[in-house]
């Protein structure tokens, strides 16, 4: 690590327009890559990390959401069963399962976008370390509770406070994913986040159908309630605090090796004098095991949770921020729809037990994969190629093209679903559709 920090405006040039999103990535003589954001000397600094420690958390990362849509969609294969189980198998049984049961999939995922004006707050004012154990907690409690309710009440109640829950980890990993990359390396990471979330639900919905094969449906929640306890485990003993307040550290010990690229230019001797020298033994120590085990660290801003949480509402008055809830909200309520749905689809039209619907999610699963390529890689070539010709300028817009195979793939999944039903098709239809809805859902993550 240099001992000397450059504080170049010439050398690497803001753009000339400046306007919100708009950042100079590349530099314009050399064409290498900027680090943006800038890190610090601090080797606590989450950007300054190990690479191995990077890919642990972010592996951990993916495998936490993974589990939240493993939880929160995978019931929803075995909703006939949860139903006889609660209301028994009268003739009422497909009126308890449409205005009744079927609470229990949408409300959930309702939760889940409600609980995001709670928890994004809190994370961003103490920290992602202590959200991430709260609800990791509360999702294995309210597995345990799930499994354990005798009544469509308290079945409810208990799904409302996992869909709470799991809002944490879904909401909170991209804040974490944004300490720990720089924004070159965030289109990929951004992509099979996505890709693990949406993997999720598909592998739930399999599993919970294999599982009612010769069991209840309250034997996915004790997996899922393991899985999650492992995790939890985890969490707690391998996830440190991702937060850091990078300015005032920049401020106090200086940035590290200017100009902030891949491979540093060594500065000019015209700007020798504008280089501001700290030595190495000022610098913090790395932290320990045990002390990265504290739950909180400090407050990372002064603001009031109710301003932060009214700030979160006003903000979707942004033309961008607007148009990414949209696209993201419009995904996601496809496969709301779809995991509400579907067994009794199949079990009707295609006389589908409840492990052969489920298998149909095989496709999702498959179509979010396909999207780590054609979303991520594809999104960060094009991004990077329109960079290069605005002369290393980067503007959030330069990954709307990767989009385009979105534009066809998400509305043709829905004619593909809705016509296959409704015209009683060959079962593969809808199957088809599913896969396209996922590698849909995958990659919008991009958009954001």
């Amino acid at each position: 690590m240099a001992d000397a920090v450059v504080r170049d405006k010439e050398m690497v040039p803001p753009p000339s327009k400046e306007t919100l999103g708009t950042i100079q990535l590349r530099h314009h003589d050399t064409n290498q890559v900027i680090l943006v954001p800038t890190p610090s000397r601090d080797p606590n600094d989450p950007l300054n990390w190990p690479l191995p420690q990077k890919q642990y958390l972010f592996g951990l990362i993916c495998t936490g959401v993974f589990l939240v849509n493993f939880a929160a969609v995978g019931p929803s294969v075995a909703l006939e069963q949860i139903t006889i189980d609660y209301f028994g198998d009268g003739p009422d049984l497909m009126d308890n399962l449409s205005n009744k049961v079927s609470y229990l999939q949408t409300a959930c995922s309702l939760m889940i976008g409600v609980g995001n004006l709670i928890w994004v707050p809190l994370a961003i004012k103490y920290g992602r370390r202590p959200v991430y154990i709260a609800s990791f907690l509360l999702m294995t409690g309210t597995c345990i509770w799930c499994g354990v309710s005798t009544s469509f009440t308290s079945g409810l109640v208990a799904r409302l406070l996992l869909g709470t829950a799991c809002a944490a980890p879904e909401i909170v990993a991209p804040l974490t994913l944004t300490d720990l990359f720089f924004l070159h390396e965030r289109g990929r990471v951004m992509v099979i986040y996505t890709c693990a979330l949406s993997c999720g639900a598909g592998a739930g919905v399999v599993i919970a159908g294999l599982i009612t094969m010769h069991h209840t449906w309250r034997t996915f929640y004790w997996v899922s309630t393991a899985l999650i306890g492992f995790v939890t485990v985890l969490v707690i003993l391998s996830f440190p605090e991702t937060g850091f307040k990078r300015q005032e550290t920049i401020d106090r010990f200086g940035a590290l090796d200017g100009p902030h690229i891949t491979e540093p230019v060594k500065p000019s001797a015209e700007h020798a004098e504008e280089v501001v020298s700290v030595p190495e033994t000022d610098l913090p120590p790395k932290k320990t095991w045990l002390q990265s085990l504290r739950i909180f660290t400090t407050t990372y801003t002064d603001e009031s949770l109710p301003l932060m949480i009214f700030r979160t509402i006003i903000a979707l008055a942004l033309p961008a921020v607007f148009w990414a809830t949209l696209i993201n909200s419009i995904t996601i309520g496809m496969i709301v729809v779809l995991s509400s749905n579907f067994s009794t689809a199949f079990s009707t039209i295609d006389g589908f037990k409840p492990w052969q619907s489920g298998l149909t999610f095989i496709a999702s699963i498959i179509g979010s994969l396909i999207a780590i390529f054609t979303g991520g890689h594809l999104s960060d070539w094009v991004a990077d190629r329109l960079t290069v010709k605005n002369g290393g300028v980067r503007k959030p817009e330069m990954r709307l093209p990767a989009l385009i195979v979105s534009l066809i793939t998400g509305p043709l999944s829905c004619i593909l679903y809705g016509v296959g039903f409704g015209k009683k098709l060959h079962w593969i239809c809808p199957v088809f559709g599913i896969g396209l809805g996922e590698k849909a859902v995958a990659r919008p993550g991009i958009s954001s």
